[in-house]
């Protein structure tokens, strides 16, 4: 996330953030590029702020790689 001016007791006039959204399933990158896109437009229909949004790079899925996702899993049970 990138705040403009970034300083102390100034309300900043721009924000840029950037999401990426990771799946092995394409028809699910999709969906939820999608529905982030509606999000931040009903956000900025109702206002005060404007959000734009744009595709900076569309990579088709790969999947994790097995040694990860084991240890992944084994990390998130183990919090809940």
């Amino acid at each position: 996330m990138t705040v403009s001016p970034n300083a102390t007791s100034i309300v900043p006039g721009r924000t840029d953030a950037m999401l990426q959204i990771r799946d092995p399933d394409q028809a699910r990158l999709n969906h939820l590029a999608a529905r982030a896109k509606m999000i931040a437009e009903n956000i900025s229909v109702k206002g005060p702020v404007e959000i734009r949004t744009q595709v900076i790079a569309k990579l088709p899925p790969a999947p994790l790689d097995a040694a990860l996702v084991r240890p992944c899993g084994r990390i998130g049970l183990s919090i809940g």
